[in-house]
């Protein structure tokens, strides 16, 4: 069995390296190496070309600035192998981890633990060894459950058959949650999963400030590419409507969070939302720190959110610092 990796770049000489060393030097396994150079104006490419020349299994394409999606999407357009892999390059794999699957199952996906590193606390996600196979009796509360674990829904964390991604392409439309639409498409056709609790990725994010210094208008346009997204999603897999919704509260309301200083109203305009907002209970909301501002939006208790969201953010700070 060959995997496909496929590594979008972008600005990423710092850490470039040692994602490619990472892939690379992964033994008892065979390999593909797709990296694709989004328009990058640092030594990216120049990395990339001295790789390509040193390793045969190691693709570089180079194209303008489009994004991470369509850089995902030209490495499927090319990948050979029987599963894919998606790995960003600030990231890297822990030495010889592929080794550890056992693909000889021949299954639909696999998901497997990672590491992660946020302003350097180090935290884990393991998962339990099992196989699911799924069927009409267990599917939705399989895709439910998988669609609203917020671990789940990052596309490096998995191995996919190559097949299931044939007619499936990251939507380029949308720059926020995109690994949750691409997952929730691929999952209508998996038949089987199976979960590997041994950790191969590592994945490190630097900068955690807890708004990230993001203007009131860029988060609104976060929060409004989510509900368009999201009504895509029940439009075309209507049949799990309520898990859908239930997932859009769980994305969108820390969003609003962090804009609770600010007008907030145009939620309220929003068919999805307030459709949304109609369906989904205060108990179906699984995360539980969200539960309490969710019912404070949806009762509109717009002053009373704002006092929360205020303490919300402080408390984050403050633990941050700790």
């Amino acid at each position: 069995m060959r995997i496909s990796i496929i590594i979008p770049v972008y600005n990423a000489e710092e850490t470039l390296e040692r994602c490619l060393n990472s892939v690379i030097l992964q033994k008892d396994v065979s390999t593909e190496i797709i990296c694709i150079n989004d328009g990058s104006k640092d030594n990216s490419l120049k990395i990339l070309k001295e790789y390509e020349t040193k390793y045969d299994n190691i693709v570089v394409i180079n194209q303008d600035n489009k994004g991470v999606s369509e850089a995902r999407n030209a490495g499927l357009e090319i990948a050979k192998g029987d599963y894919i892999m998606f790995v960003d390059a600030d990231d890297y794999l822990l030495e010889n981890s592929l080794s550890t699957i056992d693909l000889s199952e021949n299954l639909d996906l696999y998901k497997f633990g990672f590491a992660f590193l946020d302003n350097k606390v180090y935290s884990e996600t393991k998962y339990e060894d099992k196989k699911i196979c799924l069927n009409d009796n267990n599917f939705g509360e399989v895709f439910a459950n998988i669609l609203n674990n917020v671990d789940e829904n990052m596309v490096w964390g998995q191995l996919f058959k190559r097949e299931l991604l044939d007619n499936v392409r990251f939507n380029k439309k949308y720059f926020f949650g995109e690994d949750i639409l691409f997952n929730a498409y691929v999952l209508t056709n998996v038949k089987t999963i199976r979960y590997i609790s041994s950790i191969i990725y590592y994945y490190e994010r630097r900068d955690n400030s807890v708004t990230k210094n993001l203007s009131y208008e860029s988060i609104k346009n976060k929060i409004l590419n989510l509900t368009y997204m999201f009504s895509e999603m029940q439009e075309k897999i209507g049949k799990y409507e309520k898990q859908i919704q239930i997932k859009s509260m769980i994305e969108i309301v820390p969003q609003i969070i962090m804009i609770h200083n600010k007008n907030i109203d145009f939620i309220y305009d929003n068919k999805f939302m307030c459709e949304a907002f109609k369906n989904v209970s205060v108990k179906d909301i699984p995360v539980r720190r969200y539960r309490i501002p969710f019912l404070l939006l949806k009762n509109k208790r717009k002053i009373i959110f704002k006092i929360y969201s205020k303490f919300y953010i402080l408390a984050k700070k403050i633990k941050n610092r700790s």
